[in-house]
Formats: C-alpha cells, sequence, structure tokens
C-alpha cells in the first residue's frame, strides 16, 4: 500500500499513525514545508474528551499552555455571560502540538518530506489532501471552493496581558469587533495571551485595523508580529472522496471543510477526519470516510445554519441574547463551541424575532436557495 498525504499538520500526521498503527510498514509519503516556528497561527483550544475518544489520552507538557477553567461571551454593548463548570479541555501551543503530531507519525515509519508538495514523485494508491483552507490539490482537482462569506479570515497576536490570563476563553461579538464573526482572547502561559478576531475574506482588509483597535481597547500590548490564517466556516461537502482510474483522494481536515462552521475550532475535527480516513484507507475501502464522518457532517450543518442566522444578527440583537443568558449555566461541559450554539438557541427561543431568523436560515438552506444575498 502507498499513501501520499499532502500536509503535516494535525490532519495529515494522524492520518498516517492510524495507518501505520493498522498496517505497519505502509509506504507512507507526508510532505510538509513549515518549519512551525515564529508565531502561532492558531489559539489552540483542544477538547481532551474528544481526543480521548480519537485515542490521544494525554499531550505532553510541553505542549500544553493552560488548562481550560471557564468561558465567557461579551456582546456588543458590554454584557457578559460567564459559562462555568467541569471542562476537558486545554490550549496548546500550535508549533509544538504540530511538530509532536508529525513525530509521532515519523516515529511509526511514515517518511517525512520537509518541503511543499510540488508533484508526485512515484504512483500512489491513496492521495490524502491535508493542505489546509487554501488547499492547491483542491484546486488542481477541480473541487468546488467555498464563498468568500463562507472562508473567514483569522488573524492573531500574542499579547502580555495579566487580567486575562486567568484560564478563561473570551469571545466577543458585534460588528465593532469583528463583521460576520468575533474576536477572542486564548490564554497561554506565563500571563500571555493569544488575541485575534476572525471576518469573512469579502471583508479581510479590515482584519488589521480591528484587531489593532480591540488590543488597545482590552489593554493588552504585543509580544509577537501578526499573523493571519484562512479558517474555512462552509457548510460540510456532501462528499470527501475522490475516485480517479488511479486512485482515490481523501480530503481532510481545513482542506475537507471540517472547521466548526459557528466557532472556527478545527483541532480535534481535522484529527477525527484523519484517524476516520487513515481507518478505510487501511481497510481499503476509501468510501467508508464519508459514512465514518456522518456524525460530525450532520453536527456542522446545524452549525452554519446557526452560523449564518447569528454572524446576520444585529448587535441590538446580539444584546438580548447575551443578557437573557444568566439563567443558563449546565454543570458539565463537554464541548465549549457546542454548549455556547445550545446555549444561544435556548436564548433565541425566548425572542420571538431572533427565533424567526433561525427559522428563515434554516429553510433557505433546505431549500437551497443559499443563505447569504447579495
Amino acid at each position: 500500500m502507498k499513501v501520499l498525504i499532502v500536509g503535516g499538520g494535525p490532519s495529515g500526521s494522524s492520518a498516517a499513525i492510524s495507518i501505520l498503527e493498522s498496517v505497519p510498514g505502509a509506504d507512507v509519503h507526508i510532505y510538509e514545508g513549515r518549519s512551525f516556528d515564529g508565531p502561532e497561527r492558531c489559539a489552540g483550544g483542544v477538547n481532551m474528551l474528544m481526543m480521548k475518544k480519537l485515542g490521544f489520552n494525554r499531550l505532553p507538557s510541553r505542549v500544553v499552555q493552560t488548562a481550560i477553567v471557564g468561558a465567557e461571551v461579551h456582546s456588543p454593548s458590554g454584557y457578559v455571560w460567564r459559562l462555568r463548570g467541569e471542562y476537558p479541555g486545554c490550549v496548546v501551543d500550535r508549533n509544538k502540538f504540530d511538530r509532536w503530531l508529525l513525530d509521532e507519525a515519523e516515529k511509526r515509519g511514515a517518511e517525512v518530506h520537509r518541503e511543499w508538495f510540488r508533484k508526485p514523485d512515484r504512483v500512489y494508491d491513496y492521495i490524502i489532501v491535508a493542505d489546509g483552507a487554501a488547499s492547491r490539490v483542491s484546486r488542481i482537482l477541480g473541487v468546488k471552493q467555498p464563498s468568500l462569506m463562507d472562508i473567514h479570515m483569522g488573524v492573531q497576536v500574542k499579547c502580555e496581558c495579566d487580567d486575562l490570563s486567568d484560564g478563561v476563553l473570551r469571545l466577543y461579538l458585534g460588528r465593532r469587533y469583528a463583521p460576520f464573526g468575533y474576536a477572542w482572547t486564548f490564554p497561554a502561559r506565563g500571563g500571555l495571551v493569544k488575541v485575534g478576531l476572525g471576518v469573512p475574506l469579502k471583508y479581510g482588509y479590515m482584519c488589521r485595523s480591528l484587531l489593532n483597535r480591540f488590543v488597545r481597547e482590552i489593554g493588552a500590548k504585543p509580544v509577537e508580529g501578526m499573523i493571519a490564517k484562512m479558517i474555512p466556516t462552509a457548510k460540510p461537502r456532501s462528499s470527501n472522496v475522490l475516485g480517479t482510474k488511479h486512485c482515490a483522494f481523501l480530503f481532510v481536515g481545513d482542506a475537507g471543510l471540517w472547521t466548526d462552521p459557528a466557532t472556527g475550532g478545527g483541532i480535534w475535527q481535522a484529527i477525527m477526519s484523519g484517524v476516520s480516513a487513515g481507518k478505510s484507507v487501511a481497510m481499503g475501502k476509501p468510501h467508508l470516510y464519508d459514512e465514518m464522518m456522518r456524525w460530525l457532517r450532520f453536527r456542522n450543518t446545524v452549525h452554519y445554519v446557526f452560523k449564518v442566522a447569528i454572524f446576520d444578527a444585529s448587535d441590538r440583537d446580539l444584546d438580548k441574547i447575551v443578557r437573557s443568558l444568566s439563567g443558563y449555566n449546565p454543570r458539565r461541559v463537554k464541548h465549549i463551541g457546542t454548549e455556547i450554539v445550545k446555549a444561544v438557541l435556548w436564548s433565541s427561543f425566548r425572542h420571538s424575532g431572533i427565533f424567526r431568523k433561525l427559522v428563515s436560515s434554516f429553510y433557505k438552506y433546505m431549500s437551497g436557495t443559499g443563505l447569504y444575498v447579495g
């Protein structure tokens, strides 16, 4: 069995690990050109409950920056909903995390090429596409790409800010922070905080000025340069397997549009897609990959409809939602992203106007008329 994996991020590395654990000695090649140095391109929130389900019971201490002890959602006018409770999550250093997973794949027998992929140097039975949201392989193969409203431009900078390095994730909603998106602060190690925001690629030109203003508002002091990344927030594809006469292509991670459309989170989703793709390839049945990912496809479809309705809400609606969340506080939280979606849906039932927008978004999705107009 000969397998080519284009991209050595979490999805590509976990696919290689999955294949080599099932088929020791398989001929697996990974191409990854990043050096994993410099500013982190991701906030790094990891759900350890999902990681354990996927076979990763613990992370090396050098990879973990801090444990997550709660979350806050801030409305445009300053109302705050605090989510507290037991949560099995942490924030990781994405550079060290990605390097650790790639090293694990190499230890199991994958041949890692520390260079960008250009063209196949041999014939492969399977090609796993894990080269990110701007997937070059997907474009070469003619795979349809999301609209400019369904890809977010995320920008982030690491800052000093002791007040926000307390283990709490903070999300800021509203047009003044991030039109059709949100801003965030994720705690890191040693009094540092990852400060960032995401807006649709259509409004990407606003990112730098929005982030600079946000950093000033929260009283943070940048210690690294700003870095940008594209984040797919599109509805899931009906299939992420493409068969040709000579081999099968499987799209994983951001290249497979597996990122949560509502939150932009994608680490455990990327690993889940990589593990599933690896298992299906190891069995010689690549078509089973789509079946294995059916649950996440349904979940992301629901979150996509939610994303459109909430991101299109007015600042006044967002204030109403956050204010009414004071009575919603579960004791145990398994997924912060899902819990926030559930909380906002719970609040929306109490506001007829917002609820109608959710129903309208769902109807447009089901009827195929499209969710964004204009």
